[in-house]
């Protein structure tokens, strides 16, 4: 009897095997193959606004939160990591290693240069620093170095996430918390935290940054070419090519015959070489005009360098000065 109380309050129930089933259950039925898939079943992204929102309330959370799930740290934005601990955050590191043909570029902006398209390129650069001939140092002529800066920081966004977690910049916020130097960054409202903002290091020498490509550019400014070259042949850091945006012929010339350097864009930048390619490979000079580019190779010294410029732009050579004509002479007072 008192087993069989036992049994009673417990509701112990004998469960028949399955092989003892003479009636296939509704659950085991074999489903159809063709489902139609409908728009309740499809994932909806995150608009950006929800995106930034979500990010931005995740900035409350402590740094020393402990470890979610694993089923959890799956579904987090990349944004939210830094909130969690490093063992979390696991990713392949071999897709954050820079380019092989990574080589830096220099670009020179005059006050009379195209600043706005200058600064499409400056500004992809910033977002895309260890892409292959990205701009690492930019020089600014001294009269627009304030309109330069306040324009940059205008159009700065978060960087993506291999960028913010690339070895590299996160080594060189690092090297700059503990320099004194005038650090260009966007304002928390345009990238709120976490998210990581592209970075510009006015006046800085690129090796106190440490062996490129660092993840940010250096701004200098100038008065004349004299100081860009001056500076240049005493930087340790060579540049693939020039990038230089002014509208005086003299200035561009000038600057290709004194800096160490074999590929010069004018009001351009990163222009398919493969035209002039053939006349390289054969070390001579010519000249052709190719997809609305002018090409031409120069030898100076033992240097075989390229010119390229959009052949359509208006390029003003500077005037020189004209005398007024002489008085006329008046035969009717003599």
């Amino acid at each position: 009897m008192m087993n069989e109380g036992r049994r009673n309050s417990y509701d112990v129930v004998s469960v028949p095997s399955y092989e003892s089933l003479t009636v296939q259950s509704e659950t085991s039925e074999k489903l159809p193959t063709d489902v139609a898939i409908t728009s309740q079943m499809v994932h909806t992204l995150l608009s950006d606004e929800e995106r930034l929102r979500r990010c931005s309330h995740m900035h409350d959370i402590k740094s020393n939160a402990p470890t979610p799930p694993v089923s959890v740290a799956e579904d987090l934005f990349i944004c939210e990591l830094e909130a969690f601990s490093n063992e979390t955050c696991n990713y392949d590191a071999s897709d954050l290693h820079v380019a092989e043909a990574f080589n830096s570029q220099l670009m020179i902006i005059h006050k009379e240069g195209d600043i706005h398209s200058a600064l499409h390129f400056l500004v992809d650069s910033l977002h895309n620093p260890f892409a292959p001939r990205a701009v690492g140092t930019v020089f600014v002529e001294q009269g627009i170095r304030e309109e330069i800066i306040a324009r940059i920081r205008d159009q700065m966004r978060p960087l993506s996430f291999k960028t913010a977690f690339h070895p590299n910049y996160r080594k060189t916020k690092n090297v700059l918390s503990s320099l004194d130097l005038q650090i260009v960054s966007a304002s928390e409202d345009r990238v709120p935290p976490p998210f990581a903002s592209p970075i510009v290091v006015c006046d800085c020498e690129s090796k106190v940054l440490g062996s490129p490509p660092t993840g940010v550019v250096c701004l200098r400014s100038f008065k004349d070419n004299l100081e860009i070259v001056e500076w240049c042949s005493n930087e340790s850091l060579q540049f693939e090519s020039i990038s230089i945006w002014n509208e005086c012929v003299e200035s561009l010339y000038q600057l290709v015959a004194t800096l160490n350097c074999n590929t010069f864009y004018f009001n351009s930048c990163n222009v398919s070489l493969e035209p002039i390619n053939p006349s390289l490979a054969e070390e001579k000079t010519t000249v052709c005009i190719a997809d609305g580019f002018h090409y031409e190779t120069l030898q100076i010294g033992d240097q075989l360098k390229v010119v390229i410029f959009p052949f359509g732009s208006h390029i003003w050579q500077i005037a020189e000065p004209i005398e007024p004509p002489p008085p006329p002479i008046s035969f009717l007072n003599s």
